[in-house]
């Protein structure tokens, strides 16, 4: 009986049928492929912000750069949550899929997309009017301080959609879909490669077209991701709020402990 195949893509599944490939085959081969997929797309998340500051860099403005900087250090934060609330979907949807329960898989798949974005949007209208005492908490004054806040003031609204694209990209990795699941992240590194010189300098927008071009890579992730959920694999339903009353729970207790485990890093 040969291997079942990961990173094959919907052609290897029956949408709206999730096959549990990790039950069977090769336990080594699924960790590796998982994993190594898994780095690859995560490194491409934190490959946008280093985009920006490397461009930023050529144009020899030292406050520009300590700018981006500090704008960096506030998105990690809000990355280190994202990628809490993924795990939490991740295992879930995986579990149920494993278990042979598509129902409850796409029902998990639906709750997960939606708490995500909610929390998300809350998260970001709190932070919102906090940013300039942020930027100055970490020690940003003057000019560059401001820089950073006008950087955040644009890219701290699409904080959900780039939650949705990293949800969606736990949930391909749920399926087993390893490499659709990658390039979500992948995207957006691509989107944010390509516009961050046309804007940065081809349109002399400076930190503004940094901003706008994070801003695609988010929207490059989340078409990418939804089209794999949505339209691939059929893993989704419509929103039901009885399913997410029965699924916020079982999703916070994975997703809290994840969430503080991640943001150790940027607060440390």
């Amino acid at each position: 009986m040969s291997e079942p195949r990961e990173n094959s893509g919907a052609e290897a599944q029956t949408p709206g049928r999730p096959k549990a490939v990790f039950t069977t085959g090769s336990t080594l081969r699924h960790v590796v492929v998982m994993t190594t997929t898994g780095s690859i797309g995560l490194i491409a998340v934190f490959l946008v912000d280093f985009l920006n500051l490397f461009y930023i860099a050529q144009l020899g403005r030292e406050d520009l750069t300590a700018a981006i900087g500090y704008a960096g250090a506030l998105l990690f934060f809000m990355i280190s949550i994202n990628v809490g609330v993924m795990i939490a979907a991740t295992a879930l949807c995986a579990r149920a899929i494993g278990a042979g329960r598509p129902e409850e898989a796409r029902r998990i798949t639906t709750s997960s997309l939606t708490l995500s974005a909610l929390v998300l949007v809350i998260l970001s209208a709190a932070i919102m009017p906090l940013l300039g005492p942020l930027c100055g908490l970490m020690g940003a004054t003057g000019a560059t301080r401001d820089i950073a806040v006008d950087f955040l003031i644009i890219v701290t609204p699409s904080t959900p959609i780039m939650g949705l694209g990293m949800v969606a990209s736990g949930l391909l990795r749920a399926r087993g879909d390893a490499r659709r699941a990658m390039y979500v992240t992948l995207a957006g590194a691509v989107a944010s490669a390509v516009l961050d010189p046309i804007l940065i300098f081809g349109l002399g927008l400076g930190v503004t077209g940094a901003a706008i071009a994070t801003v695609a890579a988010r929207f490059a992730m989340v078409t990418v991701g939804l089209y794999g959920i949505v339209i691939v694999h059929d893993m989704a339903e419509r929103p039901n709020l009885d399913g997410i009353r029965s699924d916020w729970r079982p999703l916070a207790a994975i997703a809290v402990p994840a969430i503080l485990t991640n943001v150790a890093t940027p607060a440390a």
